[in-house]
Order: C-alpha cells, then sequence, then structure tokens
C-alpha cells in the first residue's frame, strides 16, 4: 500500500517516471492490485506508452472481470479513431 500511495503522490505532481517505478513496485508486492495496475496503464498512457497501458489494462481486466475501470479505458481506446491505436491494438490482445 505504501508504493500505490507514493506512486499516487508522484502522478499527482507529474513526476511519471517515479510514478511509473512505484507503481511497478507495488505490483512485484501484490500482482493483483488493480487500482495500481490501473493507474500504471494510466501512467504510461500519459508518457505515450500506449502498448504498455494497454498491457496494464488488459491484464487487469482479466484479473477482475467486474466493476473495473480498465474496461472503460480500453473502451475509450477503442472508440478513438487514432491510427496509432488500431496499429497497436491487436497485437496486445493476441498476447492474452
Amino acid at each position: 500500500r505504501q508504493y500505490d500511495n507514493r506512486g499516487l503522490e508522484k502522478a499527482s505532481v507529474r513526476d511519471l517516471s517515479g510514478a511509473i517505478d512505484c507503481l511497478k513496485q507495488s505490483l512485484i508486492y501484490n500482482k493483483h492490485n488493480i487500482q495500481a495496475r490501473n493507474l500504471l496503464g494510466l501512467v504510461y498512457f500519459e508518457t505515450g506508452e500506449v502498448v504498455a497501458a494497454l498491457s496494464e489494462w488488459v491484464i487487469s481486466k482479466n484479473l477482475q472481470p467486474s466493476r473495473n475501470l480498465a474496461s472503460e479505458y480500453i473502451n475509450k481506446l477503442h472508440l478513438n479513431q487514432n491510427p496509432l491505436f488500431q496499429t497497436v491494438a491487436p497485437a496486445v490482445y493476441r498476447k492474452k
């Protein structure tokens, strides 16, 4: 939980690389931490790492299929007509 809080604090002050480090550490201790995984996906997305973001959200959704914000994030990307997303998304989903 300590790393979750640090990751959230760092993300809120735009220390994105610090947030990534803390959230990854949190997931080492508990790979089922849905909130940390979803936040890590958001931070990855903010840094332009769409594939990494989608990977975290897909894992999150597989761990907790219902009542999970990851579903909303994935759906929003699907609705986005961004050509980059159309190129990388199929590769992410093949990794399931």
